[in-house]
């Protein structure tokens, strides 16, 4: 009895081991990786401003779009990131007088925040009231600069430097400040 006992579990179990085998390793084997895409590296293209295209017209604009010349309706902050041009017979806290480039070699090395910095400076305080019309009737003028900062930023040709004037008492200018 034993013995059949035995025949009947083997002829039983085995099987049913080999099933349970069979579909532990069909479903237990790690998928197929999947194919790794490469990203194409992001090329960032060399753009400089042109300074040539002088002030822009009425309306809102990026600082970053600023060429020199224009009047500037209300001024909080030399680093805000628009900014409201008006005609500059309209009554205006500030004029965007000066702009120029930090450099405009593609292949310049970025100098560090604290170069731009020093360099946007230097820049803003070069400038005379004798550059300005009828300068001499202001006597509490003040230049602010205005730059980008960070690597990627110079990589993509963001090293528009400018400035500008407003008054210390917050006075607004009538007239232009600067000759096109």
């Amino acid at each position: 009895m034993n013995r059949r006992w035995l025949a009947i579990t083997l002829i039983g179990v085995m099987p049913a081991a080999a099933i349970g085998y069979l579909i532990g390793s069909v479903t237990s084997e790690e998928p197929a990786p999947s194919p790794v895409v490469m990203a194409e590296p992001e090329v960032i293209e060399f753009t400089p401003p042109n300074l040539s295209l002088g002030p822009r017209p009425v309306g809102t604009w990026q600082w970053s779009e600023l060429r020199g010349g224009e009047c500037i309706a209300w001024f909080a902050d030399a680093f805000a990131e628009q900014f409201d041009v008006v005609e500059c017979t309209t009554p205006h806290e500030a004029e965007f007088v000066r702009a120029t480039l930090a450099s405009d070699d593609a292949d310049a090395r970025y100098p560090g925040d604290a170069a731009v910095e020093e360099f946007a400076t230097e820049h803003c305080a070069s400038w005379s009231k004798d550059d300005l019309i009828e300068g001499e009737l202001f006597d509490d003028l003040v230049a602010e600069s205005s730059f980008s900062l960070g690597k990627e930023a110079w990589v993509r040709g963001d090293r528009l430097v400018g400035c500008f004037v407003r008054q210390l008492d917050g006075e607004l200018f009538t007239t232009k400040l600067v000759n096109e």
